[in-house]
């Protein structure tokens, strides 16, 4: 997972913050596009074998420049539904 939250956007950080203060969040694996261009295969293990209990994972983004202050891009960000984690390839579609 990513050392720095500001790396993802505000929703990542918003559901860090929720899990911090012992709110009950879904399970959760966020990292940023540079991971995934690096480390791939790693992230693709790890949301395997942290999500094989779960029968269908949704897969979500997030963007420094999703919300703000003075802007808000709701709706504008894709998310993808239904996705079974230990299909390699039906995750790498959803992500990219």
């Amino acid at each position: 997972m990513i050392n720095s939250l500001k790396l993802v956007g505000t929703k990542a950080e918003t559901l860090q913050l929720l899990m911090n203060k012992g709110y009950n969040v879904p399970k959760v694996y966020f990292f940023s596009e540079i991971e995934w261009r690096e480390g791939q295969k790693a992230i693709l293990e790890k949301i395997n074998s942290d999500f094989a209990k779960h029968d269908l994972i949704a897969v979500r983004s997030s963007s420094i420049a999703e919300d703000s202050e003075f802007e808000s891009h709701a709706g504008a960000f894709e998310s993808i539904l239904n996705i079974d984690p230990s299909n390699q390839s039906d995750v790498i579609s959803a992500v990219s």
